[in-house]
């Protein structure tokens, strides 16, 4: 059984990362370029566990999916203060809070 869970539960702890490296990397350089690097490194790191060979390239390639997806995750708040106004900021956090209710349901 923790074998069968190890794939989610590196992905999650990979996620915990991201609160530590992702802010100052946006201060740096700026959202976009953060937003677009770990977009492109996010879907090699899954494509890289979709043709995995072995459990421990499995476990490695979602670590790192984790990892450099975590900053989408991290800067979704800053980008929704300043792409939209105060009075519509709260409608599109109640539905950040759903999606990750709703995704965790449907087993995504």
């Amino acid at each position: 059984m923790p074998v069968a869970i190890l794939g989610m539960s590196l992905y999650i702890f990979g996620i915990a990362f991201a609160p530590i490296y992702t802010p100052h990397l946006a201060e740096r350089h700026g959202r976009s370029k953060l937003y677009l690097l770990s977009l492109f490194l996010f879907m090699l790191f899954e494509l890289g566990a979709s043709r995995s060979g072995s459990f421990a390239s499995l476990a490695v390639c979602r670590f790192l999916a984790g990892f450099t997806g975590g900053p989408c995750l991290v800067l979704i708040e800053g980008t929704f203060a300043d792409v939209w106004s105060a009075n519509t900021t709260n409608t599109y956090y109640a539905f950040l809070g759903i999606a990750a209710y709703f995704g965790a349901a449907s087993g995504r």
